[in-house]
Formats: C-alpha cells, sequence, structure tokens
C-alpha cells in the first residue's frame, strides 16, 4: 500500500511538504506542487481521511448549513463557498434546516461531532438562548444572511434596511400610496431590518401606513401565495406589492395572474432579490439584487482564516455589510400611451380634483396631464403609472420629486469591489 512517505521519497521532498501540499496547496511554491502531484499520480496514493482528521484533530470539511437551499439565493452562496473550499483542500458538506430553529441546532451539534473543520450557516434560531449556543460552540462559525444578536461570531450580509428603502421610495415616486408588504418571519434579522426600512421610508415620506396591508408570508411561495391573494381580494386592494424575498414576490405575481391582474397595469410589483429567468418576464420585475456570490466570497474567506491559525480563530468578530444593486423594471410603454392625454381648459380641474398636477406642455402652457386607467388613481390603479410617466408628468399635486428623501449617489451602485467606511468601534465594514 502507498503511503505518504513514498509520495516524498518520489518528490525528493520531505513528509511534512506533501502534507501541506495536500491540505494548504497555495502554500507550496508551483514547481514543488507540481513534483509532488507527479508523485502522487505515479503511485497512485489516495489520502486517508480518517487519519488525517487524528492527525489534525480536525476533518477536510466545512459546513454549510441554511434554511432553503431550493432557494437560487442561497445556491449561489453556497456554490461560491465550495469555490473557495476546494481551491483551499477542503471540501462541503450541505445540510438544510428547513428553517426549524431545532433541526439546525441539532445538524451544527452533528458537525462538530464529526470534526468539522468549520461551519458557514444562516441561521434560523434567535433569541438569547441561541445566542448562547452560538457564542459557546467550539467550531469556528461564519454567519452570513441571517444574524443572531449577541452571538459574537463574523456576519457577512447584505443592507436590509436600504434594500426595502429603495424599493418603497421607487414604488413612492411612481404615485403608490397604498403598498403592501409581505414580510419574511417575525424575529428573524432579514425579516425585521427589511420591515424596518419599509415602515421608516413610508413615514418619513409622510405617507399613513395601513397596518393590514402589512402581513407575513414567512419567505416562502405557499405564504407568499396566501398572503398575497388575502391582500388582492379586498375591495379597496394596495396599488402595489413589495415582497420581501424573492420566493414572496414571485408567489404575489402567481397570484396576480390567476386573478386576471396585469402587472404593472392593475398592481405593481417590487421585491428583494432575483429569481430564475426574471430576464424573460414581461414587463421585467422591479427589484433590489444582493450580490450572492460576494457574500459567498467573503463568507468561505473569514471562515477559512479562522480555520487557517490560531491568531485568525483568535480575532475579534467582525460584520461585513454589502450595498445591494437596484434593478428598474421593464416600462410598459402601451400603458403609458394610453395614461397620457392633452387635456382642454374644461377637464383640468377635473384633473386637479383627482390629485394631478398640470405640467407645461411643448409651447409652455399648462395643460399636459394623465388620465386614469378605468379608476380613480391612487385609489387602486397606480401600477399603471410607469417610472416615464412619473418623470416626466404624474406627480400628484401634494407630493413632488423634492420632498422625497434622498440617498447618496454611492448606495445604488454595482461595485462591490472595495471596503470603506470601516468602523473600528463597531466592526463592521460597508462594503460597496
Amino acid at each position: 500500500m502507498t503511503t505518504i512517505r513514498d509520495v516524498a521519497r518520489l518528490a525528493g521532498v520531505s513528509i511534512s511538504t506533501v502534507s501541506l501540499a495536500l491540505n494548504s496547496p497555495k502554500r507550496v511554491g508551483a514547481e514543488t506542487l507540481d513534483r509532488i502531484q507527479q508523485a502522487i499520480k505515479s503511485t497512485g496514493y489516495r489520502i486517508d481521511p480518517v487519519a488525517q482528521t487524528l492527525a489534525r484533530g480536525r476533518s477536510s470539511l466545512i459546513g454549510f448549513v441554511s434554511a432553503n437551499l431550493g432557494n437560487m439565493f442561497f445556491g449561489d452562496i453556497r456554490r461560491e463557498i465550495e469555490h473557495q473550499a476546494l481551491d483551499n483542500g477542503y471540501f462541503v458538506l450541505i445540510a438544510d434546516s428547513s428553517g426549524r430553529a431545532d433541526l439546525e441546532r441539532a445538524l451544527l451539534e452533528r458537525l462538530e461531532a464529526q470534526k468539522i473543520a468549520g461551519i458557514a450557516l444562516a441561521a434560523n434560531g434567535r433569541g438569547e438562548e441561541y445566542a448562547t449556543f452560538l457564542r459557546d460552540f467550539k467550531t469556528p462559525i461564519v454567519m452570513f444572511d441571517q444574524k443572531v444578536e449577541g452571538a459574537e461570531r463574523d456576519f457577512v450580509g447584505s443592507d436590509n434596511p436600504l434594500t426595502t428603502t429603495i424599493l418603497t421610495e421607487h414604488l413612492l415616486q411612481l404615485g403608490h400610496r397604498r403598498i403592501g408588504f409581505i414580510s419574511g418571519p417575525s424575529g428573524l434579522h432579514t425579516a425585521d431590518e427589511r420591515l424596518k426600512g419599509f415602515m421608516n421610508t413610508m413615514a418619513g415620506a409622510g405617507v399613513d401606513i395601513d397596518p393590514s396591508l402589512v402581513v407575513e408570508g414567512g419567505y416562502t411561495r405557499t405564504g407568499g401565495h396566501a398572503q398575497a391573494m388575502r391582500l388582492l381580494t379586498r375591495r379597496d386592494r394596495p396599488t402595489a406589492i413589495i415582497g420581501a424575498n424573492n420566493m414572496t414576490g414571485l408567489a404575489a405575481l402567481q397570484v396576480m395572474q390567476e386573478m386576471g391582474f396585469r402587472c404593472p397595469d392593475d398592481v405593481s410589483l417590487a421585491m428583494v432579490d432575483d429569481v430564475p429567468w426574471s430576464n424573460v418576464i414581461t414587463p421585467r420585475i422591479t427589484m433590489v439584487v444582493q450580490d450572492a456570490q460576494k457574500l459567498g466570497e467573503l463568507a468561505a474567506q473569514r471562515l477559512l482564516a479562522r480555520i487557517a491559525s490560531p491568531e485568525g480563530a483568535a480575532a475579534p468578530p467582525e460584520d461585513f455589510i454589502l450595498t445591494p444593486r437596484f434593478v428598474r423594471g421593464g416600462v410598459d410603454q402601451a400603458a403609458v400611451s394610453a395614461c397620457l392625454n392633452f387635456i382642454t381648459e374644461a377637464t383640468r380641474p377635473a384633473c386637479r380634483r383627482r390629485g394631478y398636477r398640470p405640467k407645461p406642455g411643448p409651447t409652455g402652457d399648462r395643460r399636459h396631464c394623465p388620465r386614469p386607467l378605468r379608476r380613480a388613481p391612487l385609489a387602486s390603479n397606480a401600477g399603471a403609472v410607469s417610472a416615464q410617466a412619473a418623470a416626466e408628468h404624474v406627480w400628484p399635486a401634494n407630493r413632488s420629486p423634492s420632498k422625497l428623501p434622498r440617498h447618496r449617489s454611492p448606495i445604488i451602485t454595482t461595485n462591490t469591489g472595495h471596503m470603506q467606511n470601516q468602523s473600528r468601534n463597531s466592526g463592521r465594514s460597508f462594503i460597496h
């Protein structure tokens, strides 16, 4: 039976160098690594994972635990963590907690018993008792997407309040006031943060919030479908809906199609995160997208750094916060054409009573004003107002663009390659 000694003898290096090449190939010179790999191929040497675990005190496995592997967002993160792990000599063991805190805890304990090297965790447990459990856990953990306050672990995530702030401001600028919000599970980090972004933006704009339009969809297609049906069967249904994640947003779109509503002509839709084949959905859904690849890359790098050395394991925990990217939905040009028209002097007062402010037309006279489609605007059909119409014609009399809260331009960006605004005291890095 071929042993590591045979590989070392054939490659002309020490046993420790072969071991380093097998466990951390990036730490070995290219020429030496090539000789070792040729020796392994010639001798047919195979690593004994049991012996390797006994020698290290830990295995070459990294755990990945999330709530819903069927969600493409988690799939993209998992894929990037796998790539990073393989490049560093680790394999990824995948587990799905199905959003159950008790199952998640059992999975973590089982992984620790297997002497796993480290765990990337999208936590669904919550509360002080669960935070204590994670804080006392012996195996290195890096949390991503979902954070447990008080756990004192590295966290990699997006600016969640900003995701719904962007979407809410966008819908307000289109003239919507009755906005339905399908949230995630109460008490979950991202769900609470995204709800806070929606509520604060509405309040900051001076818009009254109807509590009955804020419903909990559980971040699932089933829950999102039930709550979207509840919202859209009301006589005073919302003119727009925000899905707090891609599953609830997709479920809301399904309900609209089932009930015969046209999006965005009858009801507008916006959501957090992308869905498969969104580029073939017509019109394209407005969304704020998290950089799943960058999240996975950062989570893997932090976890590997914790595993690599005692110094890395002892470093204080940090939060890494990424800026999401805004994707504007498509414009229904037919709806815009039907909505916009020149009105006469006799009809202009009626337009003012409906809440629209006439704007100077091409010749300077103030007679350029839209006509609502079938029903009164801002009551049930503001979804017909497109981004183009909002920018050019359709500002309600009591709300102009200048009154909307504004963000600095770097907030909506696609560049996530640099860190800035790092706080020495808070341990939070905002990545734009």
